[in-house]
């Protein structure tokens, strides 16, 4: 009898595995296939079309392994479980991240390639000596792997962003201004100037940045007690916690600043021009997009090749920046020191300078990268031709 009990145990078993198997397989062919990911903000390997060919050069295998991947059933939930069991296991980087002390993931950056920050540098220089009415300026910004770099783990051996920094000054001595960010946001580190969960800045690292600015560009900076801080989100997830699904981080919060009573008439009478395609805003902000997964859109609309922006800040001045995306939060601080605002990003911009800039006192055209855009980013050497 006791041999007849776990012969039934032992089948019942088995039947049950088929059946979730089976029950498994069903759903998954069931359930229509994502074509985006907003948890990982990147397209999703869709069905591929089956090929002879492909089959016999291996291709055809690779785009399915990558298709039944990316379409596994409860991927998020799976990616979730795995950070976290690597968390607990005392893992302390996952796909790139580093996980810091305070709740900070922070990039792990590839040491740079020598050649690549010297052909970049040298397409600024270049860049600068074929326009030298345009007095062009470079600004480098820090990450936060580099600002926070006392939350990193003990092992992590992050990239020397200040030597880097300073290398760029030296080389670009007597042919273009160079400036480094470093100091200003090393000295409120204490403070949240850079979000938990995204590699950008905070509204109130970008505020510092614009002071830090100030000197380098000629403005006199608003002090912080000039402006009101507006909570828009207490929900955002950025970029670092989408190459993870990092479950255990909380959410980031993301606020506006206002100039208070009497100064707040100089954000009125905003006009932004996405120059792309003819979209038109009435202010720095498009709060709609707080309702999207990537809720750092809400700056300017998120990344175009071409932004006007008309201030009516009744300065005369006019300020073209080639930039990356933390510009975008900045820009509301440098409007109240301009009447224009020209933001160039070179991924998409493929036009020559000189058909939108003019050059002269009036005029100033700044370079602004963080640091993980200048030393990776491939578009900075076309500036040389531009």
């Amino acid at each position: 009898m006791g041999a007849d009990v776990k012969l039934f145990y032992e089948k019942t078993l088995i039947c049950l595995f088929v059946l979730f198997l089976g029950g498994f397989l069903a759903f998954s062919l069931l359930l229509p296939d994502q074509s985006f990911s907003p948890e990982e903000n990147r397209v999703l390997q869709q069905m591929p079309a089956f090929s002879w060919r492909q089959v016999y050069e291996g291709k055809w295998t690779e785009k399915w392994e990558k298709y039944t991947s990316d379409q596994f059933p409860g991927r998020n939930l799976w990616i979730s479980g795995k950070s976290l069991l690597q968390k607990v296991m005392g893992q302390k980087d996952i796909n790139g991240v580093y996980l810091g002390d305070h709740d900070y993931l922070l990039q792990k950056l590839d040491l740079p390639n020598q050649e690549k920050l010297d052909e970049n540098l040298l397409a600024i220089l270049t860049f600068a000596e074929k326009h030298p009415d345009y007095g062009v300026k470079l600004a480098l910004i820090p990450t936060s792997t580099a600002v926070l770099a006392d939350y990193l783990p003990r092992y992590a051996q992050p990239v020397d962003e200040v030597a880097i920094m300073q290398q760029a000054e030296q080389k670009g001595k007597g042919q273009i201004p160079v400036f480094s960010l470093y100091p200003e946001l090393a000295a409120h580190k204490e403070e949240t100037i850079y979000y938990h969960t995204d590699h950008h800045w905070t509204t109130l690292g970008a505020y510092y940045g614009y002071v830090a600015l100030g000197d380098f560009l000629g403005y006199e900076p608003y002090d912080l007690s000039a402006f009101t801080r507006e909570p828009v989100s207490d929900t955002f997830y950025g970029t670092l916690y989408s190459k993870g699904n990092f479950s255990f981080i909380p959410p980031d919060k993301i606020e506006l600043f206002h100039l208070k009573d009497a100064l707040a008439g100089k954000e009125q009478n905003i006009q932004v021009t996405v120059v792309d395609d003819g979209t038109e805003y009435d202010s720095f902000y498009v709060r709609e997009k707080l309702l999207e997964k990537d809720q750092y859109t809400l700056f300017l609309g998120g990344n175009h090749a071409y932004v006007k922006i008309e201030t009516g800040a009744g300065t005369g001045k006019r300020l073209h920046l080639i930039k990356d995306s933390f510009s975008h939060c900045l820009v509301p601080f440098l409007a109240l020191h301009y009447d224009e605002i020209h933001l160039y990003d070179l991924r998409y911009f493929h036009h020559a300078f000189a058909d939108y800039i003019q050059g002269g006192e009036n005029e100033d055209v700044l370079i602004l990268y963080n640091m993980a855009s200048y030393f990776q980013e491939g578009t900075i050497k076309d500036l040389q031709y531009k």
